[in-house]
């Protein structure tokens, strides 16, 4: 069919007039509007448009002048409906059909002519009248009377023909239908990696709090007392390392943890060693001593140590204030990317605290690199499909994909956002998050006072060169429940302490 429609248009221009004749015998004329794949559209005389499909067309003829087009109806029946056969598109048009006609010529008239087969039809087509359709005179033609019945189309066949019309039509719609359902498919099969992808790395983050690295500090090396505890602390803690003995019912640790304080009264104002003290109070497993050292020394100065180890403790014990509020100050003094894992935590408490000021705060920022920017976009689309905004999710990623959205639609999704946020919980979180501000720009003077330790006991046993003893209590208990102390501590709270007794 296609190179019967392309021979067609090579040989018959569009606005051309031609006349087509059918396998069924009739004729069709007129002037050529349209060439599609399967069929063509005329008009005739009377302005009507026909189809013809090019499976019904046998030959055709391109006429010089629109005068040689003849319109006649059909005689075999007044009734004929051309839509039943050639499946027209506009049934309402009258048309109007060229009979077959029988004309009988002698092999010398055949010989003499040695017309085309096509031209012959013509030349049998002609109307035995003397007027054609459009008053042109016709002189010296003769016809042949006799005129072939009209095969009747069965009922059956015009229902074949709707049917076939019917599933073309549902196939190109289908078709179309299919091609869009597609693409949405694979918006939401990336909608639903983009969900799984950042939900799996929020459930394999595995935060640590970072050691310190005990490098002397400035200002303790500057007092004889102080270089000699530290020296101390120092080796202690390589010394239980190497034995592994840095565990929360070690005795080395807690004696790690004294010394540690007494060096903090020495030098209170030293971030080194209030790091150290919080490191220690990690490892005996007390978070929140330890929770508090730490943001004494970020409250101080703005580190991202400090603020990561801050971040990481406050998550652990459940305090999201406090976290959400490092975190922020941290994503604001340094890249996201180098802390991915951070990030991770981040998104989760903003789906716990409901408080997406803080990252709209960094979109805002102009520094921020583009790989930045889409991780942000991506957050945004990971909040709306948790807060179950299914739809506000696949227009804005699909914005995404067609490029940067505005800054109006980025504002558009936060609001969006921010409309499913907890009104109490929120100012709560904000009351919490303007004290912690306070802490940080107030500067408390710090108080040293002694340890205040009564006698328990006497001395039942000391290692000189450990450093420690141990007491033993006026019952006797066993020894399950000897106490174990440091000997410095010891000789502050005995100060008639006899060595020879030891």
């Amino acid at each position: 069919m296609l190179n019967r429609a392309q021979n067609f248009q090579r040989m018959v221009p569009v606005g051309s007039h031609v006349k087509i004749f059918l396998k069924s015998g009739h004729i069709l004329a007129g002037k050529l509007l349209q060439i599609a794949i399967d069929h063509i559209i005329l008009e005739n005389v009377t302005g009507g448009n026909i189809a013809a499909y090019f499976d019904a067309i046998d030959v055709w003829e391109t006429l010089n002048d629109s005068k040689n087009i003849v319109n006649v109806e059909d005689p075999g029946s007044s009734t004929y409906d051309l839509q039943q056969n050639l499946s027209i598109q506009k049934p309402e048009q009258k048309l109007t059909l060229l009979p077959k006609q029988e004309q009988t010529l002698d092999s010398g008239q055949l010989e003499s002519k040695k017309m085309p087969v096509h031209e012959q039809i013509m030349e049998a087509s002609s109307i035995p009248t003397t007027q054609d359709a459009f008053g042109f005179k016709q002189e010296n033609l003769e016809y042949d009377q006799r005129v072939p019945e009209i095969d009747k189309i069965e009922p059956g066949e015009q229902e074949q023909t709707d049917i076939h019309n019917r599933a073309v039509t549902e196939q190109i719609l289908s078709s179309h239908l299919t091609q869009v359902d597609k693409a949405k498919e694979e918006i939401w099969q990336q909608l639903r990696e983009l969900e799984e992808g950042i939900r799996e790395k929020i459930q394999k983050v595995n935060l640590e709090i970072k050691p310190p690295n005990f490098i002397l500090p400035q200002e303790i090396s500057a007092t004889h007392k102080g270089y000699t505890l530290w020296n101390r602390i120092r080796d202690r803690y390589n010394y239980a390392n190497q034995l592994n003995e840095l565990g929360p019912y070690s005795e080395k640790i807690h004696l790690l943890i004294e010394d540690a304080r007494d060096l903090k009264k020495i030098h209170p104002s030293s971030l080194g060693v209030k790091r150290h003290l919080a490191y220690f109070y990690w490892l005996a497993e007390k978070p929140r001593q330890a929770l508090k050292t730490y943001r004494e020394a970020a409250m101080a100065v703005q580190e991202v140590e400090d603020f990561y180890n801050v971040s990481v403790l406050s998550y652990k014990v459940g305090d999201i204030v406090s976290a959400y509020t490092m975190l922020e100050e941290l994503f604001h003094i340094s890249s996201i990317y180098d802390n991915s894992e951070l990030w991770y935590i981040f998104i989760l408490l903003l789906q716990k605290s409901h408080n997406y000021q803080p990252l709209l705060k960094l979109w805002e920022r102009a520094d921020l690199e583009t790989k930045e920017r889409v991780l942000i976009l991506q957050t945004l689309i990971y909040l709306l499909l948790t807060n179950k905004k299914l739809h506000e999710a696949y227009e804005f990623y699909n914005l995404m994909l067609n490029g940067t959205p505005t800054q109006a639609a980025i504002k558009e999704v936060f609001d969006q956002i921010m409309d499913d946020r907890e009104d109490a919980f929120y100012q709560k979180e904000n009351s919490q998050i303007e004290e912690h501000k306070q802490e940080k720009n107030e500067i408390k003077p710090v108080k040293i006072t002694q340890p205040e330790i009564e006698p328990k006991g006497w001395v039942h046993f000391y290692k000189e060169d450990k450093g420690y003893g141990f007491v033993r209590t006026p019952k006797h208990a066993s020894l399950s429940s000897t106490l174990c102390m440091s000997f410095h501590l010891v000789r502050k709270s005995l100060p008639k302490f006899n060595r020879k007794t030891i």
